[in-house]
């Protein structure tokens, strides 16, 4: 029986007997500290080259790499892998009822047992791999990616045991429905599983903190200094430390190692930050625990064992949730998304548009309303007192919601205050402050970004990608819009609107979303203008945009200024379309109308054949090529028939206006 040959196995302390036991009972072990629930890591292992490092990624079923860590120190206790199984740990702790919570599951399978120091125990199951979990306050569930400590192992001088003398029985079905429904106990968990702030928590901070190097300000393969203190600010919390002791801890342990070192507010926020969007509970890896989040512990620890390091996350473990949106399905909350144009086509004018619908919640282009909050601009183009702000006002903002970052504020080294322009690559900690600071900002506009690169160049993409990063970063943390206000280049032989952008195409890879304003080539006037969206890769609507024109306005006191003036209804033009208009406009354009009328006409009661279609139109004179013309302006949808003998048809997308027919009498209206 179990028990018996627990008993009785030969070795060289009771862990030792306890990992072979499990070894043949199926599972993987790994070796923990000694008198200790924790793996080692580099900053504890021993000074010579030893196999003991690695956590639960060292889980093996190997004998002789068992018998030699014993070798190495022979008061070791051991981890078990929890992958494929299931344990369930009955957690008596501090008034927890994890006995009666267990017994209220009902009539169970007999299964090995393994009493805890505690009073508690762990019950193992079999085939199942439900990853970790908690069914109530007193029981917690370890499967997949988790472990838990071994029979034989010493804490505190009391002994974890086997108590009874049965295999090990399947997880009934009656349990796996429950379990999986329970919810991932390291998914953005906010309840710490620990005291907070102990002495033996400290200890562990300052430990970490002492082994980590500093970083150069704009170096670090992590991302710089602050992703770096961010990575550490995670650790710290679920060693089980308070966001107010992980601020003392990083001032005397690792900030003067950096240069320069973080301020003060950097290091608050940061702490803060980890608390907010670190996906483990606070005190997830604190040896106190019955159990560790090892998903972050022994990564982290086996990368260190190599000299690297590394973040990373089972998808398993990320909260699922919808993209929130500041413009409905086109300007998207923690995204970046480009605006490019031509000279003299109201570029500034929009974002000031858009930056006033982000103040007032009302004023988007297609009737949309939002959440109201803050808007920041960083531009260069303008004067603040007779050109912003009277664009601001005229567009309806609410002035005392925008700000204007004027400067970036640095300390020399001789403690002077030098005002430095904003550089998008180094100063994203100033333009963070300023975020936290002002509390509810919604969007960030730079006016261009080409202004704000410093040193990176904007035709490299490495040099892009490197100084967008921290500021995608800072929109995803802060769930804040990001609009770069970007020119198009010279090459008007390009015949994709993609292309026209800006510098390198880094810039419309990085941005979630990306809108052009052209002149309206069906305008002969020339003063209406064309808001078009291309390459967008998220929202419903990335194949409409909207026309506008620019009206002048007079603000009292004489000053005159001028703002956007949309028009609501959706344009179908393509941004490829609308900057390679046909050569001769005059002659096709009423060709087209004929089309695109006709096509509405046949359409108006539901798909139609692809053939008939065509057919039809040979009957009115019209050409194949202005037929598929009149479709691409139409956004018209193919759809394939079911049966023997499919079909193509064409049908009118969902968001077209039967109510609204074109007029033969004028040019198509897009």
């Amino acid at each position: 029986m179990i028990g018996k040959k627990y008993q009785k196995l030969p070795g060289k302390s009771s862990a030792f007997k306890g990992a072979q036991l499990m070894v043949e009972l199926g599972f993987d072990v790994f070796p923990l500290r000694p008198n200790s629930k924790e793996p080692y890591e580099r900053d504890t292992c021993l000074a010579h080259e030893t196999p003991l490092s690695g956590g639960i990624h060292a889980a093996t079923k190997d004998q002789a790499a068992i018998a030699s860590w014993f070798d190495i120190e022979p008061n070791i206790n051991f981890g078990v892998s929890t992958t494929g199984s299931c344990v369930i740990d009955i957690d008596v702790k501090k008034g927890k009822k994890g006995k009666e919570e267990f017994g209220a599951l009902g009539k169970l399978p007999d299964t090995l047992r393994v009493h805890t120091p505690s009073g508690g125990f762990h019950a193992y199951f079999s085939d199942a791999d439900c990853g970790q979990r908690k069914l109530s306050d007193g029981l917690d569930v370890r499967s997949r990616g988790g472990y838990v400590v071994g029979p034989g192992s010493v804490v505190d001088g009391k002994a974890y045991a086997v108590v009874n003398d049965v295999p090990i029985a399947p997880l009934p079905e009656s349990l796996v429905e429950r379990v999986q429904r329970a919810p991932i106990e390291n998914a953005v968990a906010k309840r710490p599983l620990c005291e907070l702030d102990t002495d033996q928590n400290i200890a562990l901070g300052k430990t970490y903190l002492k082994g980590q190097d500093g970083v150069v300000e704009g170096q670090g393969a992590d991302g710089g200094r602050d992703n770096t203190a961010y990575r550490h600010a995670c650790r710290l919390k679920d060693f089980g430390l308070s966001p107010e002791l992980i601020v003392e801890l990083f001032e005397e342990c690792w900030n003067s190692k950096n240069s320069p070192p973080l301020a003060k507010s950097a290091l608050v926020r940061v702490a803060r930050s980890a608390y907010s969007n670190g996906q483990s509970a606070p005190g997830s890896s604190n040896p106190a625990l019955e159990f560790e989040d090892v998903g972050q512990l022994s990564l982290s620890g086996a990368a260190q064992n190599t000299g690297l390091s590394y973040e990373a996350v089972c998808l398993d473990d990320v909260e699922e949730k919808p993209i929130e949106w500041l413009w409905s399905e086109r300007l998207a909350l923690g995204k970046i998304v480009s605006l490019s144009g031509e000279p003299k086509r109201g570029k500034s004018q929009i974002s000031c548009a858009f930056a006033a619908a982000t103040t007032t919640g009302e004023g988007w282009p297609d009737g949309f309303k939002s959440d109201p909050g803050s808007v920041i601009l960083v531009t260069c183009e303008d004067d603040d007192s007779d050109t912003i702000k009277p664009r601001m006002l005229a567009a309806g903002a609410n002035p005392n919601k925008i700000h204007l970052y004027k400067w970036t504020v640095d300390k020399s080294e001789k403690g002077r205050a030098t005002r430095k322009h904003f550089d998008v690559g180094k100063h994203i900690d100033n333009l963070k402050k300023i975020v936290t600071d002002i509390g509810d900002v919604r969007l960030i506009i730079i006016d261009p970004i080409s202004a704000y690169l410093g040193k990176a160049d904007g035709h490299k993409t490495g040099d892009v990608r490197g100084a967008l990063g921290p500021l995608q970063t800072l929109a995803a943390e802060f769930r804040i819009a990001v609009l770069l206000i970007m020119h198009l280049n010279k090459n008007t032989n390009e015949k994709s609107a993609l292309n026209r952008v800006g510098m390198s195409g880094a810039f419309t890879a990085v941005s979630r979303g990306n809108y052009i304003v052209v002149t309206n080539p069906l305008d002969p006037s020339g003063e209406e203008s064309l808001l078009l969206p291309i390459g967008a890769n998220i929202g419903k609507h990335n194949k409409t945009g909207f026309s506008y024109r620019i009206e002048g306005v007079q603000r009292p006191g004489g000053v005159e200024t001028s703002k956007v003036v949309f028009n609501k209804d959706p344009v179908r033009m393509s941004a490829d379309e609308a900057l390679n208009p046909p050569e001769n406009r005059s002659n096709r354009a009423p060709a087209l109308m004929e089309a695109c009328e006709f096509l509405s006409e046949i359409l108006a009661e539901g798909p139609v054949d692809q053939m008939q279609i065509a057919e039809a139109a040979d009957g009115q004179g019209i050409s194949h090529a202005t037929l598929r013309r009149a479709k691409k302006h139409l956004n018209l949808e193919k759809q394939r028939t079911k049966g023997e003998t499919p079909r193509w048809q064409w049908r009118l997308p969902d968001d077209w206006r039967s109510d609204e027919p074109l007029d033969a009498s004028e040019e198509p209206k897009f």
